[in-house]
């Protein structure tokens, strides 16, 4: 039995390490910072270790959702300023969702992605506006340029 049992270990385990590596996201969000801007929206900024390939922003009501492949939450104590309230992360089917409360209902103005920059990590930046009430929700989609449209 012990022999059937070291065989089993010694031919599954580089495929349980090969699969346990495959799935370990390359994505992590390191911080998380918001601040209110002049203008009266919101600047949120989230400090990632590469750059996120695709997301997708959108407000519900008091609410944002952001959209991101998978990633790692390295994130300790977001630091909260302006509309916005609380950060956390959570699972989505096909990747992960970073929620924000809000302190009302908020409009995603603007969403992109910036590269690093000195000192500066890779970004994703949201500007989240007070909602106006004839403001349909919408849903802010981006993908990152593919390797030969940087050229």
């Amino acid at each position: 039995m012990r022999l059937v049992l070291a065989l089993f270990v010694c031919l599954c385990a580089p495929a349980l390490a090969a699969a346990t590596a495959a799935a370990r996201p390359d994505l992590a969000i390191d911080a998380v910072r918001a601040g209110l801007r002049a203008d009266g929206t919101t600047r949120v900024v989230l400090d990632l270790s590469a750059p996120a390939p695709a997301f997708a922003a959108r407000a519900e009501g008091a609410r944002v959702l952001l959209d991101l492949p998978p990633f790692v939450w390295r994130e300790g104590a977001p630091r909260l300023a302006g509309t916005l309230r609380a950060v956390r992360p959570g699972n989505r089917p096909g990747g992960a969702r970073v929620t924000m409360d809000t302190a009302a209902p908020v409009a995603v103005a603007a969403a992109f992605a910036l590269p690093p920059q000195g000192t500066k990590p890779h970004r994703l930046v949201l500007d989240l506006a007070p909602a106006q009430e004839a403001t349909p929700p919408a849903r802010l989609l981006y993908t990152s340029p593919s390797p030969r449209d940087r050229g």
